[in-house]
């Protein structure tokens, strides 16, 4: 049961909502693949690459890396979601020297590729895109990247890996505690993971508490509202079980199902 709760720090329901010029937006997208017109999806997807090809709006390319894989998987075509959404990547590599749109490009090759269930190549992918991120000293493209890696990490059964990139991650929330950073629930939450497998109960609770305290920072969606907080509260009745705190493991359990079901 422990491993169902920690093993949803990265969703395959990642979408992408970046606005580039008037008419033209991957949230058009992003809602047609929600309905499944994939077609319409396909076809809304060729029209604005062609569009930002045709201005040499190269950088903004950069967001759809992701979703023309995502398309192409959820039709089955995994060969196609691989060389499709790297056909791109090369393209903007070649027009694009920006440190942030390598960062990107890289990072949406790593969710990817997760999804196609290679998550050594998906942790490659997140090492160069935080590569990138130091190059142009976004810290949140960096705190990103150190979350993908922990994450990966984890999910290839490597706990030291987990805890190198999380308490990064951990470190550069610290750094600004004026910041609120929108990943920061999914950081608390793995940190939470690594006092757990370290053995420190209290810890992972404090973890858990303060990944549940920044879900209101996260993007607005349905897995970030309801199926996180949901995974997150499960990790907590896990540890209040295992403490004999049986009032408080009840009350957790009940509000992590009351939130699934609502998903």
């Amino acid at each position: 049961m422990i491993a169902m709760f920690f093993f949803i720090s990265v969703s395959s329901k990642y979408s992408v909502n970046a606005q580039n010029e008037k008419g033209f937006s991957s949230k058009i997208i992003q809602q047609l693949i929600d309905v499944d017109s994939l077609d319409k999806a396909d076809f809304e997807l060729n029209k604005q690459i062609e569009h930002l090809i045709a201005q040499k709006k190269y950088n903004d390319l950069a967001e759809y890396v992701y979703i023309i894989g995502k398309i192409q998987l959820l039709k089955n075509e995994e060969e196609n979601a691989k060389s499709e959404s790297r056909k791109i990547a090369a393209l903007i590599q070649k027009k694009s020297k920006d440190a942030n749109t390598l960062y990107q490009i890289n990072i949406n090759l790593s969710k990817l590729f997760f999804e196609l269930n290679n998550v050594q190549k998906a942790y490659d992918y997140a090492l160069e895109a935080k590569t990138h991120a130091s190059k142009s000293k976004a810290i949140e493209n960096i705190l990103n990247s150190e979350y993908y890696l922990g994450d990966y990490g984890m999910k290839l059964g490597n706990i030291e890996l987990l805890e190198l990139h999380i308490r990064k991650a951990v470190q550069i929330i610290n750094a600004a505690p004026k910041t609120q950073y929108k990943i920061s629930a999914r950081v608390y939450n793995l940190m939470g993971a690594t006092m757990y497998f370290s053995s420190k109960q209290d810890s992972a609770i404090y973890y858990f508490e303060t990944a549940i305290d920044n879900v209101k920072y996260l993007e607005k969606n349905y897995e970030n509202q309801l199926y996180l907080p949901a995974a997150i509260k499960g990790n907590l009745f896990l540890m209040y079980l295992n403490q004999g705190k049986h009032n408080q493991a009840k009350k957790l359990v009940e509000e992590s199902l009351t939130l699934s079901r609502t998903f």
